[in-house]
């Protein structure tokens, strides 16, 4: 049955042309048994274009940079550092999408699920305490509260090869979707669509960054749901389908991410989505 589509605001009618496509590729999907309660038979979006949830006294706008899946601050110190690469981040090829930004007049909100990076995050929010940083370790970004979830922890051990040769492993693979060693540790989460709906307030600047091993599927398919994902300016994202149940990555890669695209064309217009990288 495809899902029919409603969106909760006269301003912005979906046409039926527009509601087959996206329902319908909603339809085909198939979710993991972390997903399984986001099949709804109706996907309602919410508008959220005059978000008056934001728990913000002052109406001054802000910009916010979202570092979700912050692992060891590679990303965020490549951010703060206005584009200069360290010569040992893992993240060499990442880039910031705006040109000509000053860091310290953003706000940051650092997300990352593994404890094993907290002492890493502190040591950078330390060293560059004059910057408005808020780290949000241990939380994994997902769909819903105060859960707890097994993150399989990719502790390798192995020399790295390439261009990465002589910087030592960041656990990327770290994954809610793949154990790559049999390291599991328990962490609790965190409704990003809320935080999102919480912070961004209108007139914000809102720039995501994605990089959160697979979990970024049942996340954007929940923003998408609560209208959440039209609140971020810039969405900045590394798809990991490849990390995804094997009998569901070709769905999630070649049904799903080309449906966030379209959503984002029709529904947030004003929205820009950077894809980092596709596995």
């Amino acid at each position: 049955m495809i899902p029919s589509i409603k969106k909760r605001t006269k301003k912005k009618q979906l046409s039926a042309a527009t509601i087959f496509l996206l329902g319908g590729l909603v339809a085909t999907l198939h979710y993991s048994k972390h997903t399984d309660t986001h099949t709804p038979a109706q996907l309602v979006l919410e508008d959220t274009s005059n978000n008056i949830h934001c728990h913000r006294t002052t109406t001054t706008p802000q910009k916010i940079f979202f570092d979700v899946g912050a692992n060891r601050g590679d990303v965020l110190r490549i951010f703060l550092e206005s584009g200069r690469q360290p010569e040992d981040s893992n993240n060499r090829q990442w880039k910031f999408g705006l040109d000509g930004y000053d860091p310290k007049e953003w706000r940051i909100i650092a997300l990352e699920a593994s404890p094993r990076m907290t002492q890493a995050l502190r040591k950078l929010k330390n060293e560059y305490s004059e910057y408005d940083i808020e780290l949000l370790n241990p939380m994994a970004a997902w769909y819903s509260d105060g859960d707890t979830i097994p993150l399989g922890v990719d502790d390798t051990t192995e020399e790295q090869i390439g261009w990465l040769a002589g910087v030592k492993h960041g656990e990327w693979g770290s994954s809610f979707f793949k154990n790559v060693t049999d390291t599991v540790v328990s962490v609790l989460t965190l409704d990003l669509s809320r935080l999102v709906k919480e912070k961004v307030c209108k007139g914000d600047v809102a720039y995501a960054k994605f990089n959160v091993e697979g979990a970024e599927f049942p996340v954007i398919r929940h923003m998408m749901e609560k209208g959440t994902l039209c609140l971020l300016n810039h969405l900045d994202i590394y798809w990991h389908s490849h990390l995804m149940p094997e009998e569901e990555q070709s769905r999630w890669k070649q049904e799903f991410i080309p449906l966030v695209k379209s959503y984002i064309k029709l529904v947030c217009p004003d929205t820009q989505i950077h894809v980092w990288g596709v596995h």
